[in-house]
């Protein structure tokens, strides 16, 4: 009994250290996504930049933010400094995001409205988030070597992000529809939303606090291993998949907001649908880290992305219905999203295995920080793909058009379902199992 005690505190103790890490993308995505929501308003309606100047600067953010990524992936990867030691670059980004966030936001009831600071400060908060996201994900491949509990901890940290994006809805969505209260209470959410941060990246330094033999030194990386993730086939399966998650299923979302305004019969039903994706969301990561005890991941990363484009199909053949089919087709997209967005993760935590494997050094942070420019770069195609084919359908702001709302189905519908089929094909060839990463995983621990 007293052992059968100690293998049940155990184990509750290793998962609430996978639970604690993955918190670190409560505070990720809540200023992230609040920024994603908010920042543009934020520059033209309550600090005046006129549109283009601020659409030039956030492509400026964004370009400083990849720029960001590769040079933490370089400085910390070629250090050979151990894993464990990136929770301590995580820790020092996080109040220069944290701080540079609430700065930016509060810079309307401070006064300021020159390009420059306005410029810096936006930044100073993309540099400290790369400082925190590239390290903190690369320590999912050290959290666990297990593939199973991998998978799990995927499923903890989409559905942190899922909470963060649920709060960021139910708060950030009223606030901005109302100017006044906007540029009232914006700068106090966004200094909620920095100190929040900043506890939840002091949870991640607590729980991968490491273990003895963790802070053993590697052996120095020279610049191309550190940087260049490695040229094989099951690497370019994953990137080819990240590129169609980054480039494709976003844009159902993304024109959520046009389809509510300019298809007929489908009027408010954007807020509708943004809540349903993430109820459908909170469903589907606890169905996916159930199944991943029992199932190949990368089966079930295939059948996800099936799962999404068989709801967007049915979703799309609804067409004008009111009725409550959309919603569900909406709810099973969510799920389906889900496994879409989390299994990556895992699997490329146990490609970084195989990689050290094969070529006896790891590149855990050159691996982690291609795989999320490869994300990020498709997210920017998506944004400018859905512009041009608007603009060429002659999408006129407030003017309804069989050509727009062509080009809404077509950009909403057909691509995301054209990239999932895509994607679930190259999903299916991957080659690891969890059978075979643990023969890996023994034979690296015998060398």
């Amino acid at each position: 009994m007293i052992e059968a005690d100690k293998g049940r505190g155990s184990k509750i103790r290793s998962e609430a250290r996978l639970a604690g890490y993955a918190f670190g993308n409560f505070g990720k995505n809540l200023v992230w996504s609040a920024a994603d929501v908010s920042l543009l308003f934020l520059l033209t309606d309550l600090i005046g930049i006129a549109p283009a100047v601020a659409g030039v600067l956030l492509l400026a953010a964004m370009a400083a933010d990849l720029l960001c990524d590769v040079l933490v992936c370089g400085a910390i990867g070629r250090s050979g400094a151990p894993p464990q030691r990136y929770r301590l670059v995580m820790l020092a980004g996080a109040p220069l995001c944290g701080g540079a966030f609430a700065l930016l936001y509060a810079m309307p009831h401070l006064g300021v409205s020159a390009l420059v600071p306005v410029a810096l400060t936006a930044m100073l908060f993309r540099a400290g988030y790369s400082m925190v996201d590239v390290p903190h994900n690369t320590l999912l491949a050290g959290v666990t070597r297990d593939s199973r509990a991998r998978g799990r901890v995927a499923g903890y940290r989409f559905f942190f992000s899922s909470l963060a994006s649920l709060c960021v809805a139910l708060s950030l969505t009223p606030m901005l529809a109302d100017r006044p209260v906007a540029a009232r209470f914006l700068p106090v959410a966004a200094i909620i939303a920095g100190v929040l941060f900043c506890l939840a990246m002091l949870v991640v330094w607590r729980a991968t606090a490491p273990a003895a033999g963790d802070a053993a030194p590697r052996r120095r990386l020279a610049w191309r291993d550190a940087l260049l993730p490695p040229r094989d086939a099951p690497f370019a399966l994953l990137a080819g998949i990240g590129l169609l998650t980054g480039l494709a299923l976003p844009l159902f979302g993304r024109t959520l907001l046009y389809r509510s305004a300019y298809v007929a019969g489908q009027g408010g039903f954007a807020a509708e649908a943004m809540m349903l994706l993430v109820f459908g969301q909170f469903a589907g990561v606890t169905m996916w880290t159930w199944l991943v005890r029992r199932h190949e991941k990368r089966m079930l990363l295939a059948a996800a992305h099936l799962v999404t484009a068989a709801a967007l199909a049915a979703f799309w053949l609804s067409g004008d219905d009111a009725g409550l089919l959309p919603g569900l087709c909406v709810l099973a997209a969510g799920a389906g999203l889900a496994g879409v967005y989390m299994m990556p993760w895992a699997i490329l935590a146990d490609l970084i295995d195989l990689d050290e494997f094969r070529h006896c050094r790891r590149r855990e942070m050159a691996m982690f920080t291609a795989f999320l420019v490869i994300l990020k770069l498709g997210g920017a195609l998506s944004v400018a793909a859905l512009g041009v084919a608007l603009d060429l359908a002659g999408f006129r702001a407030g003017e309804t058009s069989a050509d727009v709302r062509a080009a809404i189905d077509l950009m909403g519908c057909a691509v995301p379902i054209a990239g999932g089929v895509l994607a679930a094909t190259l999903a299916a060839r991957l080659p690891l199992t969890h059978r075979r990463h643990a023969a890996v995983i023994g034979r690296l621990r015998r060398r």
